[in-house]
């Protein structure tokens, strides 16, 4: 049945417009703000309306991290102008070592803003932050922890110790071998088994 099914709708199938569509879609997708997911809606809403479709609407439901749609509760919407990450030597000389202006994957979202003038601290190595007994509170308070750990799971750890930010090269295990690769962290609640940003989030 399903073979009968999958000949009948290929024939309908145009690839190139599909691989075109799913282009533009993460065009607007992959900065993973909430006004890029907007951008990204209108474009598929307007794609259905041209090949036929009628009565297409945007259903708007409220990003405040409280409200529930459908069994769903809503994360909070959050948005970015930019953001970097300069390394400064002993000698004065900063070199910028993430851009997310060039990677946007370079910011994990729903990071919280720093203040206008920046943050300037320590960088202080932790291998794995998600071992909390392998490190103080001493050691990390006020310094920006660099770790190989997924910051969404040290997040709440390292809040609570005081430290200023977190600097990761975590990197999933499937993109191990990529050398450029930088992983995607779209996941920040303060549960470090759960994902979204809600409204009782730090």
């Amino acid at each position: 049945m399903f073979d009968d099914l999958l000949s009948l709708i290929s024939k309908r199938i145009d690839s190139e417009r599909a691989f075109d569509d799913a282009w533009a879609i993460q065009a607007h997708d992959r900065h993973f703000t909430y006004r890029a997911f907007h951008d990204s809606a209108e474009y598929s809403a307007d794609r259905l309306r041209r090949a036929g479709l009628s009565e297409v609407k945007v259903l708007q439901a409220p990003a405040d991290g409280a409200s529930v749609f459908g069994d769903w509760r809503m994360p909070l919407a959050w948005d970015v102008e930019d953001a970097w990450f300069d390394l400064i030597g002993h000698n004065g000389f900063a070199q910028r070592i993430a851009d997310r202006a060039k990677v946007t994957q370079s910011l994990a979202m729903w990071s919280g803003p720093t203040p206008p003038e920046g943050v300037e601290a320590e960088i202080v190595h932790v291998p794995n932050a998600a071992a909390a007994d392998s490190y103080t509170a001493e050691e990390v308070r006020g310094k920006i922890v660099f770790t190989s750990s997924h910051p969404h799971h040290v997040k709440r750890i390292l809040a609570e110790r005081g430290a200023a930010g977190i600097l990761s090269d975590y990197i999933h295990p499937s993109g191990a071998k990529l050398r450029d690769a930088t992983a995607w962290i779209n996941s920040f609640s303060d549960d470090p088994g759960g994902w979204a940003l809600l409204s009782d989030d730090s």
